[in-house]
């Protein structure tokens, strides 16, 4: 009985995780906010209208974020040169604890310190 009812609880999430997802589709994305960027040369996030960017929410602290970084490293080398962008916006508090990682991992996107953006999404 248990196990029929804990299937029914998740069954009903991601049916109406779908149907919320549904009422999206064509609809304008949320709007990036920041703290801080951490990289240089970082787009305006202002202006990415008609442009194709992934947005990563991560922190140095989260394991299966830190696991991540290489294959997002591998996707940005692979599909910059055709107009991707990589925005991974961390949840971090410390810009400093950030900017280490970045140099430590040689990351080669962009990297920001987030300002709420994740509640958005």
């Amino acid at each position: 009985m248990k196990a029929r009812v804990t299937g029914l609880i998740i069954g009903l999430l991601l049916f109406s995780s779908v149907g919320m997802a549904d009422s999206l589709v064509g609809k304008d994305a949320p709007e990036i906010t920041l703290r801080e960027w951490i990289t240089t040369g970082s787009p305006d996030v202002k202006n990415l209208a008609g442009t194709v960017y992934a947005v990563e929410f991560w922190a140095t602290w989260c394991h299966s974020c830190v696991k991540n970084m290489p294959h997002l490293v591998e996707l940005n080398n692979k599909y910059k040169d055709q107009g991707l962008s990589i925005i991974a916006l961390s949840e971090d508090r410390s810009p400093d604890d950030v900017r280490k990682f970045v140099e430590a991992k040689k990351i080669n996107f962009h990297v920001a310190i987030d300002k709420g953006t994740v509640d958005a999404f």
